[in-house]
């Protein structure tokens, strides 16, 4: 296309060719210009080459400064054709001073462990044309001794479809890596040994309820395999295959506040339960901790407490009642024992007197002023002290027959409360007999408590609805019944006799109070006194339900018996 060219515009069908060999005037100077323009031509492509190769070269330079791992170029025969800046900060070496050498007098390498040498990776690449992966179990030891765990890796350079001509070593500084995960891994065995002697259960579980960990305390139970196979909570600590219906997680999931409950097992055992949630950095709950403590014997310390100070608080009411008595009740006699002794005093004074007086008398006269005397105040002074005394003797009596129920140990135990009412039954055969009575018991469930005492309660209700029946009713009655309600049993004596007035129900219970002292029944005040005492002391309650004229009903809450005897 050139010659036709040149064939056309400048030398009308002289070719190119026949300008150079033959004898064209003037074809020096066109062959001149010719070379010189193909000079040019080459000049221009050969410096754009040069410049394309050196942005070339200085792109990968540039790609090469700015990689964070160290890298090394070799040839085909392992010897170092360049390295960035890192790779001259791990081995010590500058590239201007190693350009040339075999790697592995610049990359030396030994094993983290044992120490020993270990082959390089670049003269694997060579030898078998693949890729050596990562490996992160190497000691790289840099020209001034220095030491870096590191990790490295190296493969191949070829053209699509060529042979290899090169190979590119990577390693990175794992030095802060690997002192980071050292302290990590102690602080790990720290707080493992630290949660090893926490004798609570601390659980954490995330946002789907898998259990992330657990120092198992209070779950020894579960085996050991499957402690290493964690899956939901609910699956992992109550062998459930859906979630709890109480699961509190579900509630602080909605109030993103901590749950806390206290609750009590089945076997008898206390647990405190807590759940608190970890919120992650934009507030949302990313994971939840379980903690779990036994709280058993702080329990049953409570417990002995509430009873030392329920046992106080009678004791506290008991001495109100003594000093009722004694500034009452005792008094009263003693009163009169003061009163009627001065009588007594001043008759005998009399009679002194009339015996001094005597003589003068005659028999007749000083028999009549000493029958007189005798008769008119001694005898009844007498009668008053003796009544007197006998009445202390009773409320003394009654104080000490009281005081030792506070003193008689008990022996808590399963008690058949059918067997016992038997019993109580039997004992009052001939009264209920004698007074007509209908009894009807109903099956009981048994409880915890004291049967000797139990026995003294049951005989005091049922003789005191025996007592206070209504005579003028056709039919007397007394149900006896029970049930369960939750862990305690309620007890019942109830009558259709002649009830209390409400203003008065709460005294009944009271030492020596009597709604009817001088009343038909005999007593002394003390029997329901008692009973209220006992039931106190076995960690029951008593009360009435009563309406005068229709009868009464005493009630009594113990604590329900263990499943075994219930069943």
């Amino acid at each position: 296309m050139f010659d036709a060219f040149v064939d056309s515009i400048v030398f009308e069908g002289v070719t190119f060719v026949d300008m150079l060999f033959t004898q064209v005037p003037g074809h020096e100077i066109y062959v001149r210009l010719v070379v010189l323009f193909v000079s040019v031509f080459s000049g221009i492509l050969v410096s754009r080459f040069l410049r394309q190769r050196d942005k070339s070269e200085g792109n990968v330079r540039a790609a090469l400064n700015s990689i964070g791992d160290g890298v090394i170029v070799t040839d085909v025969s392992g010897r170092v054709v360049r390295m960035n800046p890192a790779a001259e900060i791990l081995t010590g070496f500058k590239q201007e001073a190693v350009k040339g050498q075999l790697v592995r007098d610049v990359f030396k390498t030994k094993d983290a462990e044992s120490g020993e040498a270990v082959g390089n990776p670049v003269e694997k690449v060579i030898a078998t044309g693949e890729a050596v992966e990562w490996s992160n179990d190497k000691v790289l030891v840099s020209h001034d001794g220095v030491e870096h765990q590191i990790a490295d890796s190296a493969a191949p350079v070829r053209w699509e479809g060529s042979d290899t001509f090169g190979v590119v070593l990577s390693f990175r500084d794992l030095t802060e890596s690997k002192q980071m995960h050292e302290k990590i891994r102690v602080t790990e065995d720290q707080l493992e040994k630290v949660m090893d002697v926490v004798p609570d259960l601390i659980s954490l579980q995330d946002s789907e309820m898998n259990v992330v960990y657990s120092n198992w305390k209070g779950v020894r139970d579960i085996d050991k395999e499957k402690r290493n196979e964690l899956d939901k909570c609910y699956g992992v600590y109550r062998n459930c295959k859906e979630m709890c219906p109480d699961c509190p997680v579900r509630k602080i999931a909605k109030t993103e506040k901590p749950w806390q409950v206290e609750s009590e097992l089945p076997d008898g055992t206390w647990l405190d339960i807590r759940v608190m949630p970890v919120l992650d950095p934009n507030g949302q709950e990313s994971y939840f901790v379980e903690w779990v403590r036994d709280i058993t014997d702080r329990k049953r310390d409570e417990q002995i407490r509430d009873k030392l100070l329920q046992e106080l608080e009678l004791k506290n009411e008991e001495l109100e009642s003594l000093i009722y008595v004694a500034s009452h009740d005792l008094r009263s006699p003693l009163v009169n024992i003061h009163g009627f002794s001065h009588e007594l005093q001043a008759s005998v004074e009399q009679l002194k007197e009339t015996v001094e007086n005597a003589e003068g008398l005659s028999e007749a006269q000083l028999k009549s002023k000493v029958r007189e005397v005798v008769g008119g105040g001694v005898f009844e002074s007498l009668q008053f002290i003796v009544a007197s005394a006998e009445k202390m003797d009773v409320l003394l009596k009654g104080l000490l027959s009281l005081s030792r129920v506070g003193r008689v140990e008990l022996k808590i135990e399963d008690v058949d409360m059918n067997g016992l009412i038997t019993k109580v039954v039997d004992g009052l055969a001939y009264q209920l007999q004698d007074a007509g009575i209908d009894l009807k018991v109903g099956s009981l469930p048994s409880c915890m408590g004291d049967y000797g005492q139990l026995i003294q309660v049951f005989t005091n209700l049922i003789d005191n609805a025996i007592k206070y029946r209504e005579s003028a009713r056709e039919s007397c009655e007394i149900e006896v019944g029970g049930e369960l309600d939750g862990g305690r049993c309620v007890y019942y004596v109830s009558d259709n006799g002649v009830g209390i007035h409400e203003d008065y129900q709460a005294k009944i219970f009271e030492v020596f109070h009597r709604l009817e002292p001088d009343g038909p029944v005999p007593g002394e005040g003390i029997g329901l006194a008692t009973v209220k005492r006992i039931i106190s002391r076995l960690g029951g309650k008593l009360w009435i339900e009563s309406e005068e004229g229709k009868g009464c009903c005493f009630c009594v809450s113990l604590p329900a018996a263990s499943e075994s005897i219930q069943g």
